[in-house]
């Protein structure tokens, strides 16, 4: 029942409500918001959104949130960079030695690492996205999910 107003807030004026909006529907795991959460990812004006919304699609097992959660790496604000490669890490179980708040250089170094994953990942869609639990189809059902596959 959440669902809607969720999907309504996740367009709301207050990038706060969008956020948190986009955290609550991967929370909820309802495989119907992909499509609102893929265009927050995208195209949101903030970036805290789209990090949560990029998020929210991997705990849906929806693999476009990796490229947002990369892109975030270089954010100028390091509680957001953080956010990106704790969320990377956490579904990767990989940093390449990023550390959000550490030397730019070692930090430049450690972003062309996560895009050299990210290029080769799209040569292997197959790679699953780390979860304890399946993601539902808005019917309280499961959805079918490939294992992890030790990357």
């Amino acid at each position: 029942p959440a669902v809607p107003a969720l999907r309504e807030a996740l367009v709301a004026p207050d990038p706060a409500l969008r956020a948190n909006a986009a955290y609550l529907l991967g929370v909820l795991k309802d495989r119907r918001t992909v499509p609102d959460l893929r265009r927050a990812a995208i195209d949101d004006a903030d970036s805290m959104v789209r990090y949560e919304a990029a998020s929210a699609l991997l705990e849906l097992h929806d693999a476009s949130g990796f490229a947002v959660l990369v892109g975030g790496l270089d954010d100028p604000d390091a509680r957001r960079r953080a956010k990106c490669v704790d969320v990377l890490a956490e579904k990767t179980r990989e940093r390449f030695g990023y550390e959000p708040d550490g030397d730019p250089a070692e930090r430049a170094a450690a972003v062309r690492r996560w895009r050299a994953w990210l290029a080769a990942r799209a040569q292997d869609p197959g790679v699953a996205v780390e979860d304890d639990e399946p993601a539902q189809d808005g019917g309280g059902r499961a959805t079918a999910t490939p294992g992890p596959t030790g990357r």
